[in-house]
Parts: structure tokens; sequence; C-alpha cells
């Protein structure tokens, strides 16, 4: 066989492999295919807007009657004289006067408030 023959052959042979290589390119501009496009791109509510997913036509739903916040439990007590005095002795004050509160409440002022409203709250 002669060489230049084995030479436009393999030529021929790369130029189909490149060939074959190009043709059948994925254009990657085009998305895939989307077996549930509306979980994709669900529509969002903001808490004010109306909905139309619940009855009351609401976003923001009240809680369920009897919810209880996480961390607080309901002291039971009766609702005459005697209930509210024991109530009153159980009850702590979350923002009784100590100087961590304080100081809390100082720092925090300095950073969110003193801006716009100055040292002497007059902004």
């Amino acid at each position: 066989m002669r060489p230049w023959i084995l030479n436009v052959f393999l030529m021929l042979i790369l130029l189909l492999l490149i060939g074959l290589h190009t043709l059948p390119r994925v254009d990657y501009r085009k998305p895939n295919v989307e077996f549930f496009p509306e979980m994709a791109y669900a529509k969002s509510y903001d808490a004010y807007d109306p909905n139309p997913v619940f009855k009351s036509g609401r976003t923001i739903q009240a809680p369920v009657s009897g919810t209880i916040a996480r961390g607080y439990m309901p002291i039971q007590t009766s609702h005459d004289e005697e209930g509210m005095v024991e109530a009153g002795l159980l009850l702590e004050n979350p923002l009784s006067e100590d100087a961590v509160t304080l100081n809390r409440g100082g720092a925090m002022y300095k950073s969110f408030c003193l801006p716009c409203h100055g040292s002497n709250g007059l902004g």
C-alpha cells in the first residue's frame, strides 16, 4: 500500500471524527426539560399580599388556637383575686433594670438608632 493513500485515509477518518464531534453539539443556552416547573418557579407572596391559596385570602395566617410560643409555658392560675396574687409571685419581668439589660440596650441604641436620632433622641 502506498504511504500517501494511508495518509489520505487517516485524514478522512480525522475529518469524519471532527464532524461527528461538532455536529450533534448540545445548545447550552436552552434549559433542560423540567418535569415540575411550578415547583422550580413557584410564585412567592409577601406577608400582607392577597393569596388565593388560603380560604381567608390572606398570606399571613393566624396561629392555630391554643398555640403556645416556643419557650413560654403559660401559668395556670384561677381568675380571682387569689389567682392574681399567685401569678404576681410566679411571674418575672423580662425587662428588669439589671446592668446587663441596660448595657445591651445602650449598645443597641448606639449601633442602630444613634446615626439617625442623635445622642439625645431628637433626630
